[in-house]
């Protein structure tokens, strides 16, 4: 354990030397960040692409939801076309805030060069195990981790390197995007349809036909007791006429006599 411990210590030592040269390529790199109020949700994604086309960016991540009115846009621009990205996100919508800044990433860029450098050179060294307290097995193992080690270390060394370089020249954009929620009776007619439409049932409806009312027996006395009345008042009436029938006519009413000297 003591020999691992005192080779990591002298690989950290390698890997933390620095040379006194002066770096050749300054990796700087812009950033600009908005929150941009656009009003047409419906249209902001044919904008989007339109303007990234003329400054020549590339879009590394872009979601919209139209019906909640927000989105987010990020977008590698070359250094040169910042300025005309800038402006032409005041033609997307209305920039409530922006923010730019930039950072210089050289020596870190340097620095990681030259921790590939002393790295790949260990691993190409010939490293011996010594001292009597490991046997060969152990030897071998230590041996195996100190390299293992170092292909981590030279791994790590060449993704910063990588990220670097290729963002070398680009300024990393972030915009938030927002605009006006789209309320229920804006929606086109297939967007409130719902997915799965339920069936419609159809029901018979059945008439509920009332039970007959019991009708009340008819009792013998109460008819014989209103019969009796009715036919006292048609004997009456039938003695009124035939009186009326049988008067004698008026003198007056009767025609004059003949007589002979009429004759």
């Amino acid at each position: 354990m003591f020999v691992r411990c005192l080779k990591v210590g002298l690989v950290a030592a390698l890997l933390s030397f620095s040379a006194q040269a002066e770096p050749h390529l300054r990796m700087t790199q812009s950033h600009y960040s908005a929150q941009v109020q656009v009003q047409d949700m419906g249209t902001i994604s044919r904008s989007v692409d339109q303007l990234c086309r003329e400054c020549q960016a590339h879009i590394t991540n872009f979601n919209c939801d139209i019906n909640n009115a927000n989105g987010n846009l990020n977008v590698r621009v070359p250094e040169e076309k910042l300025g005309r990205f800038c402006e032409g996100l005041r033609k997307v919508g209305l920039v409530r805030s922006e923010n730019r800044s930039s950072s210089d990433n050289t020596s870190s860029y340097v620095e990681a060069q030259r921790n590939l450098e002393i790295a790949e050179k260990s691993l190409s060294s010939q490293w011996t195990v010594s001292g009597s307290a490991l046997n060969a097995k152990e030897k071998g193992l230590v041996d195996a981790e100190f390299k293992a080690y170092l292909r981590d270390r030279i791994n790590s060394y060449r993704s910063t390197i990588n990220n670097y370089e290729q963002n070398h020249g680009f300024a990393e954009v972030s915009v938030n995007l927002s605009g006006t929620p789209i309320r229920p009776e804006q929606a086109p007619e297939q967007a409130r349809q719902p997915a799965h439409p339920r069936q419609r049932l159809e029901t018979t409806q059945f008439e509920v036909v009332a039970e007959p009312t019991a009708v009340a027996p008819v009792n013998n006395s109460t008819n014989l007791a209103l019969l009796g009345p009715a036919a006292v008042m048609l004997a009456l009436i039938a003695f009124f006429v035939v009186k009326q029938r049988s008067r004698p006519e008026p003198e007056s009413s009767r025609p004059d006599p003949v007589t002979q000297s009429d004759v």
